[in-house]
């Protein structure tokens, strides 16, 4: 999907949309431990691919800044 976005930049077959509406007090470390867990465990949510002049390199950023 990744690849065919970069011919065509209009393209949101890479976009998702997602709406949440929470309801009570909310747990602040609660919800940071766990966006904290995702992320470590899916690297590709800490990466990104930059073209390069032969081919794409994926760069990879530390997990723990998020």
């Amino acid at each position: 999907v990744w690849l065919s976005t970069q011919f065509d930049k209009t393209s949101a077959a890479y976009n998702r949309c997602v709406a949440l509406r929470l309801v009570g007090e909310l747990n602040h470390d609660a919800l940071r431990r766990a966006l904290a867990e995702i992320i470590r465990r899916h690297p590709v949510l800490y990466s990104r691919i930059e073209p390069g002049t032969d081919e794409a390199e994926i760069r990879f950023l530390a997990a723990d800044r998020f």
